[in-house]
């Protein structure tokens, strides 16, 4: 879909339209809502119960479902068949349990501030980002060259 308020960057002359890939657009817009609809009975027990243990439930959904969604479904759709993206995939779900343990160590050591949607929401933002821009690192280290010279 076109986005009327794309910014251009100031380091290039080149529309910032050529990296817009329509595909997965597309790809994204049919994941995000069942991954939110999924999301709504974890919400539910979170607010209901408020307990730090619903919270962890509901972060830990949030964070898989949306990392290895967006991975998967979005990013590397083409290659699901390929043998170098699961073998990419064994560290990537070892850093993805080292990165709950670390959300939930955090939740378990700060219980009154892990109620508190904006900063539990900071939380697994900021651990997220960090996981999604390892993991991309992992895919793409994985992923076969074309022009290796032996």
């Amino acid at each position: 879909m076109f986005d009327p308020f794309r910014i251009k960057p100031f380091s290039s002359n080149r529309s910032s339209e050529v990296d817009f890939d329509m595909t997965k657009e597309q790809r994204w817009d049919q994941l995000y809502r069942p991954l939110l609809i999924g999301s709504l009975p974890f919400l539910a027990l979170a607010i209901v119960r408020q307990t730090v243990t619903a919270v962890m439930m509901l972060q830990a959904y949030l964070l898989t479902a949306m990392l290895f969604g967006y991975l998967l479904f979005v990013e590397e759709r083409d290659n699901l068949n390929k043998s170098w993206l699961w073998k990419a995939m064994a560290p990537i779900a070892v850093l993805h349990l080292v990165v709950l343990a670390l959300i939930f160590s955090w939740d378990k050591a700060y219980p009154d501030l892990a109620g508190k949607g904006l900063i539990s929401t900071s939380v697994l933002w900021t651990f997220g980002v960090i996981e999604y821009y390892v993991t991309l690192w992992v895919v793409d280290f994985c992923r076969p060259s074309t022009n290796r010279q032996f």
